[in-house]
């Protein structure tokens, strides 16, 4: 498996690609390797397989589906996450309603900020 060295890294699991840009650029901006972006479960699976990043970003819903299976992953190897998504909460599924949240559109900085807590927070458990 790779680590990715002192920059932390953020996996990406979004399958819109204009906001894949515009997350991409933010996290590239602020310092972060991007990991992806996975537009489906099965890519963000593939990728976890592969290396380990410090959080990811995960949207409710891909091309293949719902990303339930990415998030059980991300939990089982401690990964803090955030959801980035225009679905509402309600309509995620159990592992996704109580994950800290970021709904679509967000400015830059409400997402470097979250993503900073949700890091903090892994840390300090």
């Amino acid at each position: 498996m790779q680590s990715l060295g002192e920059r932390p890294s953020v996996l990406l699991v979004e399958d819109q690609p204009l906001i894949c840009l515009e997350l991409c650029e933010t996290l590239t901006e602020a310092g972060r390797h991007v990991i992806g972006p996975a537009n489906t479960a099965a890519g963000a699976q593939f990728l976890l397989k592969r290396c380990v990043p410090s959080a990811a970003i995960v949207d409710v819903r891909v091309r293949d589906g719902a990303s339930a299976e990415v998030v059980q992953r991300l939990k089982e190897r401690n990964i803090p996450f955030l959801v980035h998504s225009r679905h509402p909460q309600h309509a995620a599924a159990r592992d996704l309603q109580k994950a800290p949240r970021l709904p679509k559109p967000a400015s830059p900085a409400d997402l470097l900020a979250l993503l900073d807590r949700v890091r903090n927070l892994e840390l300090a458990a």
